[in-house]
């Protein structure tokens, strides 16, 4: 397992950054809530790139909704351990 940590740079959405970033890496991992997700979602879309899901959000509903648990360590646990699965955006 690589991490690369990479941030946005000026005036570079989320979407963007996964882009420009999808070479480097075999998965996405967001830490946030909707509003984030939301943001990254045509990037994800587009590249076809996993997601791993950190709730830091303020009302999780997204994370919610598939199962994560509401804690980051144990979200972490499952990205780790589990398999992707695909997921309606529609």
């Amino acid at each position: 397992l690589t991490l690369v940590d990479a941030s946005p740079d000026k005036d570079e959405s989320i979407s963007d950054l996964i882009r420009r970033m999808q070479d480097a890496c075999d998965l996405v991992i967001i830490g946030g809530g909707d509003g984030t997700l939301n943001a990254a979602a045509a990037g994800l879309v587009e590249t076809g790139l996993p997601l791993g899901v950190l709730p830091l959000g303020t009302a999780n509903d997204f994370a919610r909704t598939i199962g994560l648990p509401p804690v980051p360590l144990k979200a972490v646990e499952l990205i780790l351990s589990s398999e992707p699965r695909p997921i309606d955006l529609g």
